[in-house]
């Protein structure tokens, strides 16, 4: 016949032992593993002056990220070859921004500049003749693209000078584009096969 002790050390035992089972369960519930954390992509549009195309994409593309919930992918920014330094975004530009309830702030132009090409991931040009002109002071480049790359609309003209049809209709390409590029570099994650018959 087992003494009283040994039958309650054997049962403090199996106390034990329950009790760290069920403290292994609960942290391998509550420790679910974490989604490695992306890179920032840093996309840079280039135009000629940073008052028009490449500073509304500077704001289309953040927009339309969000509509994606991509946002967090992106840091973006915009220069010019031949910057209105001093200046700011054109007011058609302003507008057609406003009538697609796109939000922007206070745009000041910055010259493109070598070091800002080197830090970027991806430069897009809205002309081959941008993309052309980086090429001839930097070489050609891995980062370095076109609007057209992108969407396959070629060139994307320059409303400067026009009315706020012709800046309402590139802002309408702009958007396309910018939901280009979204969808490619950051192409949504293919759906789970469900197996219906299980």
């Amino acid at each position: 016949m087992r003494d009283n002790k040994t039958e309650n050390e054997e049962k403090e035992n199996i106390g034990d032992t329950t009790q760290r089972s069920e403290s292994v369960v609960k942290k391998a519930k509550t420790d679910k593993p974490k989604k490695p954390r992306q890179k920032k992509l840093r996309v840079l549009f280039v135009c000629t002056g940073n008052t028009c195309r490449s500073a509304m994409a500077n704001y289309i593309l953040p927009y339309e990220a969000k509509k994606f919930k991509k946002a967090s992918r992106f840091t973006v920014s915009s220069a010019g070859l031949d910057a209105e330094v001093g200046g700011e975004m054109s007011e058609q530009a302003k507008t057609a921004l406003t009538q697609r309830n796109i939000p922007f702030k206070k745009h000041v132009p910055k010259q493109l500049d070598v070091a800002t090409i080197e830090k970027s991931d991806y430069v897009i040009c809205m002309t081959e003749y941008h993309k052309y002109a980086i090429e001839a002071v930097t070489g050609k480049r891995d980062n370095l693209f076109t609007a057209g790359d992108f969407d396959g609309n070629g060139d994307v003209a320059d409303p400067y000078g026009y009315g706020d049809d012709v800046y309402a209709a590139v802002a309408d390409r702009l958007i396309y584009l910018c939901d280009m590029i979204v969808c490619k570099l950051c192409p949504p994650e293919p759906e789970k096969n469900i197996d219906y018959l299980s």
